[in-house]
């Protein structure tokens, strides 16, 4: 019986009737026993693969196979409509029983067409919908609506289609938050518009956190720059902070002054707790950094000179002094003085960029994210001024050896060319995260500065804004050209800023020797 299961699952791999057929001639009770058992049968794969005329065929020959479900408590129509395969879906309608609509999977309590929401397959969604229309006000285990789900999928056109259907626009799920919640946290901007344009809308509803829509937006504003635009459309259409509906007498008050800075008491804790987890973080690679670069000042590459030399000792162990331009070297000095030049300058800046963050960290947590990003571009400065001074000390140490011992040099640079590949990729890979912290700081300034466009209160279903400008519509020459400028500064930043780096590569030689 194994071998005949194991046949029948690859012909509904292969959406293969023939296949099928001549395996259940060779058992024509095969079916009836894959109704009795929990797994994946062939209506299952059939509904996943999109196979329309095997999941007919299947139907014919045994429409019970529908209602059944797999180990993950899925129906073959629940994986229709996951996958919006609009066509099975309508052949499991017409063939199976009526109340197929109505199977829930287990754990969360999805209907089909809560599959449908969830996955943004609108045609599907709407399909079922007009099928079973008792579906439209069901709601899944964890009291989501079907308009909850579409939300989070940010599918407008499936929102548009259910709010024509009249379905609850203020409906709760368990944690009390409305559709609205749920868009201005995912900055769906069509959504927002959708829901703002109902009379009906609830536009200053609170969840179980005691926040309305306008809470929710400035409390996820930690992690990314507050979107003026959305804000000014929530306030247009009445929306308030929580704290200004249990205290009506602050709303003329300045939203900045004395009497609203309980506002800011929830989106200040979230803020804390992630400046918290922030400092940490930089406080451990800061500790690291100092505590690789501060023995490279007492120990440096090559030691120190143990006893004077003079500048006419021309032994091997002494045979470097001739490169230096002086007549005596006390002991004490750095063998290597003056080829590690750049390597202390390196490891100096490298070690105090580190010290001075964890002086900062350990007398406060800095709450402004401003100041934060400073620290964090602080150790990206350290972290690569002890890369780069590795690389200075390595020119340093084996460069000179291709001048007196040119035989054995090579033969050394044979056994050590992947460190010069290491080089070479680790430069790449600083080019890419320079150049995107450039874009970044460029796009900041784009967005602080005199270029930041004003985004209409109404954003068109074309070029869809979704948290900053650069998605914004361009309905002007003017807006064209402010793009064109824009992506010029990008390209020019990342061209100057491969070519400082090439150059630091390049010039080392000429820097230290």
């Amino acid at each position: 019986m194994d071998s005949l299961l194991n046949r029948l699952d690859e012909a509904s791999y292969a959406g293969d009737i023939s296949s099928v057929k001549v395996v259940l001639q060779e058992d024509r009770l095969l079916l009836d026993r894959v109704l009795t058992e929990v797994r994946d049968n062939p209506l299952h794969i059939a509904a996943l693969h999109g196979h329309v005329d095997f999941a007919s065929e299947v139907l014919r020959l045994k429409p019970e196979l529908a209602t059944r479900l797999n180990r993950e408590g899925l129906s073959p129509l629940h994986l229709a409509a996951a996958r919006g395969h609009l066509q099975i879906v309508e052949k499991l309608l017409d063939h199976a029983e009526n109340n197929i609509c109505h199977i829930r999977e287990i754990k969360y309590g999805y209907m089909p067409v809560h599959m449908a929401a969830i996955n943004a397959k609108h045609e599907v969604l709407k399909m079922l919908v007009e099928r079973c229309k008792e579906t439209l006000d069901m709601v899944t285990a964890r009291k989501e609506t079907l308009l909850h789900l579409a939300t989070m999928a940010n599918c407008p056109n499936s929102v548009s289609y259910l709010i024509a259907r009249g379905i609850d626009i203020n409906a709760m799920d368990d944690r009390k938050n409305t559709c609205l919640h749920l868009a201005v946290a995912k900055s769906n901007y069509q959504v927002i518009e959708e829901l703002l344009d109902q009379e009906a809308i609830e536009v200053n509803s609170v969840n179980e956190m005691d926040l309305t829509p306008l809470d929710i937006l400035l409390v996820t504003s930690w992690h990314s720059n507050i979107d003026v635009s959305l804000v000014n459309m929530l306030r247009k259409a009445g929306g308030v902070e929580a704290t200004e509906l249990r205290n009506p007498e602050s709303n003329h008050r300045n939203s900045f002054g004395v009497g609203n800075q309980s506002n800011f008491s929830s989106r200040n804790k979230c803020r804390a707790e992630a400046n918290q987890g922030d400092a940490n973080t930089l406080l451990v690679v800061a500790t690291l950094v100092a505590t690789m670069t501060f023995p490279a000042i007492s120990n440096p590459p090559g030691g120190f000179i143990q006893l004077p030399f003079n500048k006419g000792d021309d032994t091997d162990s002494t045979w470097y002094l001739n490169w230096m331009d002086y007549d005596t070297f006390p002991a004490g000095r750095p063998v290597l003085l003056w080829r590690l030049k750049a390597f202390f300058v390196l490891v100096s800046v490298a070690l105090f960029s580190s010290i001075s963050v964890i002086l900062i960290l350990l007398c406060m947590v800095p709450k402004r994210k401003i100041v934060m990003k400073f620290l964090v571009a602080v150790v990206w400065l350290a972290a690569f001024c002890t890369a780069l001074a590795y690389a200075s000390a390595f020119l340093a140490i084996y460069k000179p050896l291709e001048v007196r011992y040119k035989d054995y040099y090579d033969k050394l640079l044979d056994r050590i060319k992947w460190i010069g590949g290491l080089l070479s990729t680790w430069f790449a890979l600083y080019l890419v995260a320079g150049s995107w912290a450039s874009v970044r700081v460029i796009n900041l300034l784009w967005r602080r500065g005199g270029f930041k466009g004003k985004l209409p209160n109404r954003v068109g279903k074309v070029g869809l804004a979704k948290g900053s400008n650069w998605f914004k519509p361009i309905t002007s020459l003017k807006d064209k050209f402010r793009k064109i400028i824009f992506i010029i500064l990008m390209v020019c930043v990342a061209a100057v800023f491969g070519l400082t780096t090439w150059g630091i590569y390049v010039l080392f030689d000429f820097v230290q020797y």
